[in-house]
């Protein structure tokens, strides 16, 4: 009996340690979908079907608040340039770190 409560007790522990993402690979599986993002957003606003982009800055950023009730998700913050068709534009893409796997691409500097 008590092999069992330290068997099951042991897949608890291995399987809470696999479902662990370190910071730096969470940002690795975020950053394709915030290059999609800045890209889609910089092909319509350039008219340029052709366009692409590239990460220029990233980083982790933590909420400013953390209360007991309530606690705003971790994003990670990318800038991405984007250009085509002889233009230029930069996006700041925001990536929640709440489970949605979405991220949004905001205005930069053109």
């Amino acid at each position: 009996m008590k092999s069992r409560s330290l068997a099951a007790l042991s897949c608890l522990v291995a399987l809470l340690l696999v479902g662990c993402q370190s910071t730096e690979q969470w940002m690795a599986s975020v950053r394709p979908k915030a290059i999609d993002a800045a890209e889609r957003r910089g092909r319509f606003e350039l008219n340029c079907p052709a366009a692409t982009a590239q990460i220029l800055n990233e980083q982790d950023v933590q909420p400013e608040l953390r209360a007991v009730r309530f606690q705003a998700p971790d994003r990670a913050v990318f800038t991405v340039g984007v250009s085509g068709c002889n233009k230029r534009a930069t996006y700041v893409v925001v990536c929640p770190d709440d489970g949605s796997g979405n991220c949004f691409a905001a205005d930069g500097q053109r």
